[in-house]
């Protein structure tokens, strides 16, 4: 989902651990991982990187020395390759090394307005990104492959559950689709994350105590198809807008699966003014 925001912050460590089980039971648990904040690096508004903004990073990925990260930007959809140097203090520097395009499959650069880029892994030389496309306007969200050129290689299939449909009981929300990606602790496929629960599952979270429940949907590597799902609830909204606001929001915006069956989740409360 797209926040306007005029500033960059790459990490921000507010996590939740679940423990997965499948055959219709996902068990949240506790565990002795501990994590601690230990500090954040703004990129100025102005930065800019070959004729483009560096802005709207909506997700981060590390592999071979490097980071990369996808802007979340319609127009010129893409990804940078980053330098960060840090410690267990913090940050030393954030230096862009590269910019890519993201292209379709004849080679050209992916049209304006046609994609909402949200996160990207790494995956032995390719990258695997996701798109919430526009469900008002009938666009498609997607789960794709490209190669280090930004090129398209491959493209998932979509059940119909979470194609655009004019349908107000069934099908994903506007802006609600697929917001968070992580191979596999077994590197035999993706674990793809929606930001809010479909129409049919349940409600948007809101100020009080909803049953919102997420999909969190298992891409099989091999087959290319989705396979298992798994349910992860979601919380109320922290707080309520202000200043005359009434827009409200919470959901899932980035996953990590660091063991087997066993998550970081990453939620994003947000509420205008």
């Amino acid at each position: 989902m797209k926040i306007v925001v005029r500033t960059l912050i790459v990490f921000i460590v507010l996590l939740t651990v679940i423990s997965c089980r499948y055959k219709n039971e996902v068990k949240e648990t506790k565990t002795n991982l501990k994590l601690r904040f230990i500090d954040e690096y703004v990129l100025p508004d102005e930065t800019t990187f070959e004729n483009t903004r560096v802005g709207g990073l909506s997700g981060i990925d590390y592999a071979n020395g490097t980071w990369y990260a996808i802007s979340d930007d319609s127009d010129f959809p893409r990804f940078y390759s980053v330098n960060i140097s840090y410690d267990i203090n913090g940050f030393d520097s954030v230096t862009i090394k590269s910019v890519t395009h993201f292209k379709d499959s004849i080679g050209e650069v992916i049209p304006k307005g046609i994609v909402d880029p949200e996160s990207i892994r790494y995956d032995n030389g390719a990258f695997i990104w996701t798109s919430e496309g526009n469900i008002k306007d009938g666009l498609k969200p997607f789960v794709q492959i490209a190669d280090s050129s930004g090129m398209f290689v491959n493209e998932f299939t979509l059940a119909n559950r979470y194609l655009p449909n004019s349908d107000l009981n069934f099908g994903p929300h506007h802006n609600g689709v697929f917001e968070g990606i992580t191979l596999s602790f077994d590197k035999k496929g993706y674990w793809v994350a929606m930001e809010l629960p479909l129409k049919e599952d349940g409600e948007e979270p809101t100020l009080e105590e909803t049953d919102s429940p997420v999909r969190i949907a298992f891409i099989n590597k091999e087959t290319g198809h989705f396979e298992k799902e798994i349910v992860y609830e979601l919380d109320k909204v922290a707080r309520p807008a202000t200043d005359g606001a009434t827009f409200e929001l919470n959901g899932i915006v980035e996953i990590l699966e660091y063991e087997k069956n066993k998550f970081f989740v990453l939620e994003r409360s947000y509420a205008m003014g």
